[in-house]
């Protein structure tokens, strides 16, 4: 594991807010931002990831969903995110596309508590 992420992340939650930070630096997600820069040119839905922390280092070239429940963390995470839409609500609304996207960033259990 590439020792750099941890401060390059931990830049971006003082950005947003602490009070959500994922409380382990051994979480999965390190190494899900590790290796996400793989992703080009997809559509990308992140579940439950309202922070935004994951999304901020998804490569620019890549159309991001943000779908959260919570207002007050779509909100602080649009400071943080240019290139993503934030959307308010829960995964049925998906039932409605006509498409779903290829990669789907899925946090929305470890974020009830």
């Amino acid at each position: 594991m590439d020792f750099r992420i941890y401060k390059e992340v931990r830049k971006v939650w003082k950005k947003i807010n602490n009070k959500y930070y994922w409380g382990s630096n051994i979480d999965v997600r390190y190494k899900l931002i590790e290796n996400i820069h793989n992703i080009k040119d997809k559509l990308i839905l992140d579940v439950g990831g309202a922070p935004g922390v994951i999304d901020f280092f998804i490569e620019k070239n890549n159309f991001v969903i943000n779908l959260d429940i919570s207002r007050e963390r779509l909100k602080e995470s649009s400071n943080i995110l240019n290139n993503t839409k934030l959307i308010m609500g829960v995964l049925c609304i998906l039932w409605k596309w006509k498409f779903l996207p290829k990669y789907i960033l899925q946090n929305f259990i470890s974020n009830i508590r």
